[in-house]
This record gives structure tokens, C-alpha cells and sequence, in this order.
């Protein structure tokens, strides 16, 4: 029988993956967007770096970013469709479509049983024997 302890846990891919997407995508996004930074829309930087938080803290496994992550959801949603209904573009629903998909997903990976297991590494110690199957 196999002792189950923190070091054993290892960070499932799906994990890797959805943070290095949110830190990548979230990188290419300040690149292009430093025009709009530099012209006055400082506000931007705090959405990126809270994402890239969120990249980070996924990769790092630390449990208190799913809980954050979940909690900033309907508030960015409320965001957006202010933005929406205010400026009325149209084109914005269909990539507001696609973010929800992104979003769903990205919950699933977040709150599955071996995402759960990763994250909560930390925060309780892990130990007994590993069943046999």
C-alpha cells in the first residue's frame, strides 16, 4: 500500500492548462491594450493583474482562488452588460458567448474531484493509505 501525502498530489493538466491560458491570454491582452492604458483607461491594469492573479494562483494550487474566481463572476458579468446596454454593440454578445463557455469550463476544471484533492493539498493535511482497486 501506497502512503497518500501533500508531495504526492500532483497538479492535474487540466489545471496547467487553464491557468497558463488565463496568464497567456491575459498577456496578449496588455500588449494590445496599452494604447487604450495610456490614453486614460487605467482601470484595465487592475483587470489584468487580477487575472493574471487568478493564472498564477491556479498553477500554484492555492484554494482561495476558486473561491475568488467564482465570487468575481457575476460581478464581471453586472460589468458587462452594463458595457452592453450602454454602449449597444451588438458584436460584444457574441464574444460575452463565448466568455460564458470559457467561464463554465473553467469552473468545471476548477471543482473537480482532483482539482478539489490539488487545491485543498495546503490547507488540510492528506494521509491514510490509497484504496485498491
Amino acid at each position: 500500500m501506497q502512503k497518500i501525502t501533500n508531495a504526492n498530489i500532483k497538479r492535474p493538466l487540466s489545471l496547467t492548462i487553464l491557468g497558463w491560458i488565463i496568464i497567456g491570454s491575459n498577456i496578449f491582452s496588455l500588449i494590445f491594450s496599452l494604447g487604450l492604458i495610456l490614453s486614460g483607461k487605467w482601470w484595465l491594469l487592475g483587470d489584468l493583474a487580477f487575472n493574471l492573479l487568478i493564472g498564477f494562483g491556479i498553477l500554484k494550487g492555492k484554494n482561495w482562488v476558486r473561491r475568488l474566481y467564482l465570487i468575481s463572476l457575476p460581478i464581471a458579468y453586472l460589468l458587462w452588460w452594463q458595457r452592453v446596454f450602454h454602449l449597444g454593440l451588438r458584436a460584444m454578445i457574441i464574444g460575452g458567448l463565448i466568455t460564458v463557455a470559457f467561464n463554465a469550463a473553467t469552473v468545471y476544471f476548477l471543482y473537480r474531484p482532483p482539482a478539489s484533492v490539488f487545491f485543498k493539498r495546503n490547507s488540510v493535511q492528506v494521509t491514510g493509505r490509497a484504496r485498491r482497486r
